[in-house]
């Protein structure tokens, strides 16, 4: 079950949102990378507590949290991004682009919510639609996945993000 608490956050850290007794903060690596990465979180994940786009943007240095209610805002800043690339699977049929060390992202683009949510925000936006995939490769079945999705392709946005820096930063970047 996926908590949801108050604006104010009591009994809850305010920095990862887990219950003060459970608080994850010192666990938390600090993850320097080259390429900048934009999350771009659903308002209804906002005060999740298992919201793992928190943690992620906790950990990574070169990383902000803009929140979204709507596209207009959304599409004003997602042009001002200098090469950016958005981390979502390919569209069916379209070949992902090649990421090489002549043709790679300075900035990405992450969508964070439900699938249906993520979706929504791609479809009614056309700046997130002109921008290149970021496709994750493959992998196997996770069995220590932190959470299980219905889509072949589905990962808590911590994990996307971790593959993501793999593949652009190399493994020992993404391992913390």
């Amino acid at each position: 079950m996926r908590s949801r608490m108050t604006d104010d956050l009591a009994g809850h850290c305010v920095r990862c949102y887990l219950r003060t007794e459970f608080c994850a903060c010192a666990l938390i690596p600090r993850v320097e990378t080259a390429t900048r990465f934009v999350i771009v979180r659903h308002e209804r994940e906002a005060y999740k507590s298992t919201n793992s786009a928190r943690w992620a943007q906790l950990a990574l240095i070169h990383s902000e949290l803009w929140p979204y209610s709507g596209r207009l805002t959304l599409d004003e800043r997602v042009r001002t991004l200098p090469a950016a690339w958005l981390l979502f699977p390919a569209a069916e049929g379209e070949p992902a682009p090649e990421v090489t060390s002549e043709h790679r992202p300075r900035c990405v683009v992450v969508l964070d919510g439900t699938w249906r949510q993520v979706r929504r925000m791609l479809n009614s936006s056309s700046p997130l639609r002109a921008l290149p995939r970021l496709t994750l490769p493959k992998t196997p079945a996770r069995a220590a996945a932190l959470r299980h999705s219905v889509h072949p392709d589905g990962r808590s946005t911590l994990e996307a993000m971790a593959l993501a820096v793999a593949l652009l930063e190399g493994e020992a970047c993404a391992a913390p």
